[in-house]
């Protein structure tokens, strides 16, 4: 084997693996496995989490943080981005190769309720949204009260109760 091919295995192992041996919260909330033709936006993503994850652990934000939660009997993990557990913040990575939207509140309302399960079984209390797009970075931050004000705690509790 050439080391090119060697070098593109490699990458195809790291950046295709969706192998795991848990249920995550992601699974709960039915965030929908992204179809074979979208495979360049699960690169995209996983490039930018890891070089995002890699500044975050720098300034002293866990990035490998898991919890494992038992709600009612169910058991499911969950794997926020970074968590900065003394202050009680959560950080969220998100890419995309369209526009960011203007307002948090915008995003699609898996990844809110994605975000929210995050900040309630983690007991903090604001979470940071890194969006990344092509030619754009910007942040956004919002705290467990907005998401509780828009109901996100009864949505969360419905869907795990089914």
């Amino acid at each position: 084997m050439s080391k090119i091919e060697k070098i593109l295995q490699e990458l195809e192992e790291k950046l295709y693996d969706n192998k795991r041996d848990y249920i995550g919260i992601t699974d709960i909330i039915h965030c929908p496995k992204i179809p074979k033709t979208e495979k360049p936006k699960v690169i995209l993503g996983k490039i930018v989490d890891e070089y995002v994850k890699k500044i975050l652990s720098k300034h002293k934000i866990k990035t490998d943080y898991e919890l494992k939660v038992d709600y009612n009997g169910l058991i499911f993990y969950i794997h926020p981005d970074g968590i900065d557990e003394k202050k009680g913040i959560i950080y969220e990575i998100k890419s995309s190769i369209f526009d960011i939207p203007s307002d948090i509140f915008d995003l699609n309302k898996q990844y809110l309720l994605q975000v929210f399960s995050y900040l309630f079984f983690t007991h903090s209390k604001e979470v940071v949204f890194i969006f990344i797009t092509t030619d754009k970075i910007k942040t956004y931050t919002a705290n467990i009260e907005d998401f509780l004000q828009r109901g996100y705690k009864d949505l969360l509790k419905q869907i795990i109760d089914k």
